[in-house]
C-alpha cells in the first residue's frame, strides 16, 4: 500500500494539468455546446447546410482548456463544395466569455467578431487563411492573412494549430503543410481564467452556401510546470520507498 499513494498523487496532478480531449468523431457531444445552425448528424457536426444562405453555427468545448502555457489542436473539417456558390469556410477560436458566444456570419465563420478572442479562419469563398486576434474591447491585437485556394473538396482537411507560449509563436498547417504563422501572446487578446479559456469550431455562410462539417477534433495542452514538479517528486518518493 505504501507504493500506491505516490502513484495516485502523480495521476491526480497530471489529470488536473492535462485538460485534453480527443473526439475521433462526434457520436458523443455531451461536453460540447452547439450554437446557431450547428447540429449533430450521425458522427458529424454540420455547421451550415447546402442550399441555405445566411447560416452561422459553432460549438465550444464546455470545459475550459488550459491553453495559456501553449497547446496543439488538430481537427478535420470538410467544405464539400456541393453548393452552386459554395461558401464560406471553417474556423477555430479561443475566447473566455461563455460557451454561447457567436461571431459574425459570412466569411467570419461564426468566430471573428467575438471580443477577447483569437481566431484561425479558413475562408473557402475568399480563398484566404487568416489569424485574427482582438482584445476585450474589440481592439485589434493581431491580423494577418495569406491566399489559399482549393478549400472546397469532398475529402476532409486536417488542420493543426500550435501555440508556443514561451516564444509567442503560432503555426497553422493544412494536411501537414505550414500555411500561416504569427507571433503574439495569447493573453494579449484573451483574458484567461488562470491559464484556461474556451476553445471552439465554427462555420458560416452569406449569399452562398455549403455543407461545412467538423469530423474530428483533439487538443493537447502544454502541462503546467507544477505537473512536472509533482511528477518528479512522486517518482522520487516512489523510488525511495522501494
Amino acid at each position: 500500500m505504501k507504493h500506491i499513494v505516490p502513484a495516485i498523487a502523480i495521476l491526480s496532478a497530471s489529470s488536473l494539468a492535462f485538460a485534453d480531449f480527443d473526439y475521433d468523431d462526434f457520436f458523443d457531444i455531451s461536453n460540447l455546446q452547439l450554437n446557431g445552425t450547428a447540429e449533430q448528424l450521425g458522427n458529424v457536426i454540420r455547421m451550415t447546410h447546402d442550399g441555405v444562405s445566411d447560416e452561422a453555427g459553432n460549438m465550444w468545448q464546455m470545459i475550459p482548456e488550459a491553453v495559456g502555457n501553449g497547446f496543439t489542436t488538430r481537427f478535420e473539417f470538410r467544405c464539400d463544395g456541393a453548393g452552386s456558390l459554395p461558401a464560406d469556410g471553417f474556423a477555430f477560436g479561443i475566447q473566455n466569455t461563455s460557451t454561447t458566444e457567436m461571431g459574425n456570419g459570412g466569411g467570419d465563420n461564426a468566430m471573428i467578431g467575438i471580443n477577447g478572442s483569437v481566431v484561425v479562419n479558413f475562408q473557402s469563398f475568399w480563398n484566404k487563411v487568416q489569424i485574427v486576434a482582438t482584445d476585450d474591447s474589440g481592439n485589434n491585437v493581431y491580423f494577418d492573412e495569406v491566399g489559399f485556394t482549393g478549400l472546397h473538396r469532398s475529402d476532409p482537411w486536417l488542420a493543426e494549430v500550435t501555440y508556443d507560449a514561451g516564444t509567442g509563436d503560432w503555426d497553422v498547417s493544412l494536411d501537414g503543410n505550414s500555411v500561416i504563422s504569427a507571433n503574439f501572446g495569447l493573453d494579449e487578446a484573451v483574458t484567461l481564467t488562470g491559464n484556461s479559456a474556451y476553445v471552439g469550431l465554427g462555420a458560416a455562410t452569406g449569399l452562398g452556401f455549403d455543407n461545412n462539417d467538423a469530423l474530428s477534433w483533439e487538443l493537447q495542452a502544454v502541462p503546467e510546470p507544477a505537473t512536472f514538479l509533482a511528477l518528479g517528486l512522486g517518482l522520487l518518493a516512489l523510488r525511495r520507498k522501494r
